[in-house]
């Protein structure tokens, strides 16, 4: 693909992002130098990969976007745009998977380039269509747990999540008509999902000092809260990378070995 069209096809995904303000202008400059990333190494299969990832990311986003902002404003460490560390937690792995593709044309790392996108598809899911459900429960629990706090799991979010990564999967079948790799890219990118919830059990935690709730901010109710649990440099963004990387060194490992 030559640059002046993945410009156009890019600044197609950065601006309508830009006008929704679904980015801060440091995550929305990456975000775009990232989609330009994708259409010059990877070409068009790449771009409309990462098209269905921000498809999946806006409908999740405005599924009952009413009932879930007063949990996510409570609770999570980023607000609803994403900024600059943000995309990179998310895409950051996905651009050296396209880029090592590029250069040795190995078929292994476009599959962890889609299988990376998948997990974030599947991550977003999980977290945003989840956050809907009745009956939340802590991982590997049948114990009710708060909604909205990292670690804590639902049917609802297990089945967007899978769905998730199914939608991002199928885009595989612009490169190849592989139904196994369809169904690798899936699976794992269902599992890094899986393993965000893992490592978000031991995701730092904070108690707000004035209302005692329990969070992922720093501050709360305008105070600065105190440490409650967790590791204390195991933020969300940290969770995000080391699951996707995870996964896709298991990818690496089945499709070599």
């Amino acid at each position: 693909m030559n640059l002046s069209i993945a410009i156009i096809l890019s600044l197609l995904l950065a601006l309508p992002a830009g006008l929704k303000k679904s980015f801060t202008y440091g995550g929305l400059i990456f975000a775009f130098i990232t989609s330009l990333v994708f259409c010059l190494f990877g070409g068009i299969g790449s771009y409309i990969s990462l098209v269905v990832l921000y498809i999946i990311t806006i409908v999740t986003d405005k599924v009952k976007k009413e009932k879930k902002e007063h949990i996510e404003k409570s609770k999570h460490e980023k607000g609803n745009r994403r900024d600059f560390l943000q995309v990179i937690d998310n895409l950051f792995l996905a651009v050296v998977c396209i880029i090592i593709y590029k250069i040795s044309k190995n078929e292994v790392f476009y599959i962890m380039f889609v299988t990376s996108l998948s997990v974030s598809a599947s991550d977003t899911s999980a977290s945003g269509i989840g956050i809907l459900a009745n009956k939340t429960y802590r991982i590997f629990s049948t114990k009710k747990a708060e909604k909205g706090l990292s670690g804590n799991v639902s049917i609802l979010g297990f089945t967007a999540s899978f769905i998730a990564a199914f939608l991002v999967a199928l885009t595989y079948l612009i490169y190849d008509n592989s139904i196994c790799i369809i169904f690798i890219i899936t699976i794992f990118g269902f599992l890094g999902a899986f393993l965000d919830s893992v490592l978000g059990c031991f995701q730092v935690k904070y108690q707000c000092v004035k209302c005692k709730e329990i969070t992922e901010k720093k501050v709360h109710c305008n105070k600065t809260t105190k440490y409650k649990s967790g590791i204390v440099y195991l933020n969300n963004g940290m969770v995000n990378f080391l699951s996707n990387l995870l996964a896709l060194i298991i990818v690496y490992i089945i499709l070599c070995f």
